[in-house]
């Protein structure tokens, strides 16, 4: 009887997926549900911990936190070289090499983040002065280098998982972590530790999930490869030709994440950009779950590449019918919603927020048209359109006039955002009409160059 039940679940399990092929509409559905439902739990449960420390620490406190916290992002940003999306193009068709795909590109990102994080530490060390504490400054180094190689890593952990058909073990293991960080965050701090109690609740969290997951990863990729058939790793000049301009705009994307708010502080003050940084976080949050949303497009290509405009139209439709009315419910509940959350200082930047939602509208578009060239591979392309995007960004926070660095003066830059956004909507979805007028042969693979428009 013990064997029973463990025998009669594999097969209903093999049955049902004979009966939902790989790169089906539901397939990629329930991956890009997962996906979605995996960041956002790890992006509110980022805006959560901060929420917390607000009120367990001063604020002099969380300002030396949240600089080692952004440097963390940007330096594992920075190195992981677009290699989730890599994974989950490569691994499906790799087969018995499966193995030695991935731990080849974990034993490149990890080396690389740890010495980007060490000359960066030292380049500046208040980060290590406050991850060490009353200990030697060398020691927060350590732990600065720590968790920046165990962060690059670990989107490359879901992307694994997903291309092993895995996708919801990425929701339990991004909800286990933040779990162990906001429990770990709230002990320390209520202990004494402040600032040092924030980085540690950090570098802890990253330090034990990264290992657990390592040992998962290893017995997962072995089963995957020995019931696989021989599969087929990209050449090194395949790898770069894609991964070279996406790493470049990935690049983009943390500096659009993270340099933005750090450019209003500097522009505006203190208090100001305080607002706009916290207001910004909720357009991070869309931002970012839009975008591996979209992820779950490059598994569903790979897998059945001869189907990628019907799937790209497919995953338009539920990127919108999903976003679209979270956007507006954030915009109508704009001013009660900072008011219950940070307090009627922060619920002046209401406007602020309903602007930046707007923009957000537009450049689900825009992010939709990033999945689908991610997906197809045309990673020049891909870094166009993301470098444009965030460089224009940049420059309208530059080139806007500072006021009385009130919270009145960042609505130029919300506006000014929201324009940047529209206009590239619109080229995203123009410049497929002015190529086919302007071609003089039709090319047969039209609709995968272009699976933006719906399928004929």
């Amino acid at each position: 009887m013990a064997a029973f039940f463990p025998e009669r679940w594999r097969r209903g399990r093999r049955r049902r997926d004979l009966a939902r092929p790989a790169g089906s509409d539901e397939s990629s559905a329930r991956t890009g549900v997962a996906l979605l439902v995996s960041s956002v739990i790890g992006a509110l449960a980022g805006l959560l911990s901060w929420v917390i420390a607000t009120r367990l620490v001063d604020p002099a406190e969380i300002g030396k936190a949240s600089q080692f916290v952004s440097a963390l992002l940007l330096v594992a940003g920075a190195t992981q070289l677009n290699l989730d999306v890599g994974l989950m193009r490569w691994l499906p068709g790799a087969g018995r090499a499966a193995g030695r795909l991935v731990w080849r590109t974990m034993l490149l990102v990890m080396p690389l983040a740890a010495v980007v994080g060490l000359v960066y530490a030292v380049t500046l060390p208040d980060i290590g002065r406050t991850a060490a504490g009353a200990a030697p400054p060398w020691v927060g180094v350590v732990l600065f280098v720590l968790a920046a190689a165990g962060w690059s890593v670990f989107t490359l952990h879901d992307s694994v998982l997903v291309a092993l058909r895995r996708p919801w073990w990425t929701v339990w293991r991004n909800a286990a972590f933040a779990l162990s960080r906001i429990g770990l965050l709230v002990v320390l701090c209520v202990l004494g530790f402040g600032a040092q109690g924030i980085v540690l609740s950090w570098v802890g969290s990253i330090v034990f999930w990264i290992a657990v997951g390592s040992l998962v990863l290893a017995v997962l990729v072995r089963r995957a490869a020995a019931r696989s058939a021989e599969g087929s790793l990209p050449t090194r000049r395949e790898a770069a030709r894609f991964l070279g301009p996406t790493a470049v705009a990935q690049l983009g994307t943390v500096l659009l994440y993270d340099q933005i708010p750090v450019l209003v502080v500097a522009r505006y003050g203190d208090a100001t950009g305080g607002r706009f940084f916290l207001v910004w976080q909720a357009v991070v949050v869309v931002d970012v779950a839009a975008t591996f949303f979209m992820n779950a497009l490059t598994l569903g290509v790979a897998q059945e590449p001869a189907q990628s405009a019907r799937l790209a139209a497919a995953a338009r439709r539920r990127l919108l019918v999903v976003f679209l009315p979270l956007l507006a419910l954030g915009a109508l509940v704009a001013a009660p919603a900072l008011d219950l959350v940070f307090g009627a200082a922060y619920a002046e930047a209401a406007d602020v927020l309903r602007l930046l939602l707007a923009g957000m509208a537009f450049r689900l578009v825009v992010l939709h048209e990033l999945g689908v060239r991610q997906a197809l591979g045309q990673a020049m392309g891909y870094a166009r359109l993301q470098l444009t995007s965030t460089v224009l960004v940049t420059v309208v926070v530059i080139v806007v006039p500072v006021g009385d660095r009130t919270v009145a003066d960042l609505v130029p830059v919300a506006i000014g955002y929201v324009v940047v956004q529209a206009l590239c909507m619109l080229t995203v979805l123009t410049l497929p009409a002015l190529r086919r007028l302007t071609a003089t042969t039709p090319r047969r693979d039209d609709d995968l160059t272009h699976p933006t428009r719906s399928p004929r």
